[in-house]
């Protein structure tokens, strides 16, 4: 991958005989902002620690810049590390917190006014709220003017207007100073938002890494829709001409994905939907879901076949009861798991 500033060359950890991270490898494009996803558990922390050099004892390689940096201190390696619980010394006050990073007063003076905290340079941690705080955990990364940018799910602590506000200030600075970082999350909204590219983690192995669109448009493995909230498959069987029976209708199967596997995936827009009958299926509204700015969801139940789909929008506001008529859109290629 040309111009990438890390690559991680075939990582294994193991801790107390235990698999945590399973051949590893991925790389980093220069100015490019990564999110790690996946369920608690996945390994994500212990591959930004590994990264971190908090964490020794792996095999495989980690290189920045194209040099071998697997055996390189913590404190050797010019990167920036933004903590999940802050890490503020409570006994100093914020500009003191930041002279840990970097003795210049005139940096520490930037990075005050990058995050909107010139105001507070003389306040201690407990006199901050929690998304002040973890604003000087960003302004500490920052001001040791780090080539690279490690944050360890630094927004899961605060409440959703603090992670609102402030997942909006690290994207813009980190795209303004031109940074190459790598955040962990498992907050999937905050990943779309925030990312370049995404990174799924689970139970230890990287499944991909890609594009949002591309991760939902072709995973490579069925567990990825799922970390992305969509539980989008329906059974059916494999007819000739790389063509697949299911209950709402016969559609085409991308030759390079066709498999004899019973499991098709779709998008949601793959789902044609009608108020008129026409030559679609029945299926009746069962569950009304709000969210936000008064968008509604729905969850149906295909009639004919008793299986539900969920999360489904719709034309028009309908109510509980209603029917409404789907089918999977023919002119689509689907995948089978």
């Amino acid at each position: 991958m040309p111009n990438s500033v890390l690559e991680i060359q075939n990582l294994n950890l193991t801790i107390e005989g235990k698999q945590i991270l399973s051949n590893i490898n991925l790389r980093l494009k220069k100015e490019e902002i990564l999110c790690i996803v996946g369920q608690s558990g996945s390994g994500k922390s212990s591959l930004l620690n590994c990264i971190a050099g908090f964490i020794q004892g792996f095999s495989g390689d980690i290189l920045y810049e194209k040099e071998i940096i697997t055996h390189t201190p913590a404190n050797k390696r010019n990167f920036g590390f933004v903590f999940q619980d802050y890490a503020l010394f409570p006994h100093l006050n914020v500009e003191k917190n930041l002279l840990l990073a970097n003795k210049d007063s005139k940096v520490i003076n930037d990075v005050l006014k990058w995050v909107n905290l010139t105001e507070h340079n003389h306040k201690y941690p407990h006199q901050l709220s929690g998304g002040e705080q973890q604003r000087v955990g960003v302004a500490r990364a920052l001001a040791k003017n780090p080539s690279l940018v490690l944050l360890d799910e630094p927004l899961s602590n605060l409440d959703q207007m603090w992670r609102g506000q402030l997942k909006v200030q690290i994207k813009t600075l980190l795209k303004e100073k031109k940074k190459s970082a790598i955040f962990v999350t498992h907050d999937i909204e905050e990943a779309i938002f925030l990312a370049d590219r995404i990174a799924v983690l689970h139970q230890g192995k990287l499944l991909q890494i890609d594009q949002v669109e591309r991760l939902l448009s072709h995973p490579k493995n069925f567990i990825i829709p799922q970390i992305f909230g969509l539980n989008s498959f329906l059974k059916g069987r494999s007819l000739q001409n790389n063509q697949f029976k299911t209950a709402i209708g016969i559609v085409n199967i991308n030759k390079s994905h066709y498999s004899q596997n019973d499991l098709l995936y779709y998008l949601p827009e793959n789902l044609k939907i009608s108020l008129e009958q026409k030559e679609h299926y029945t299926a009746l509204i069962v569950k009304r879901k709000h969210y936000g700015k008064g968008h509604l969801c729905y969850d149906l139940v295909q009639i004919d076949n008793d299986f539900m789909l969920r999360d489904i929008h719709l034309p028009q506001n309908l109510e509980l009861g209603d029917s409404v008529y789907i089918k999977l859109d023919d002119e689509k290629e689907y995948l089978l798991f």
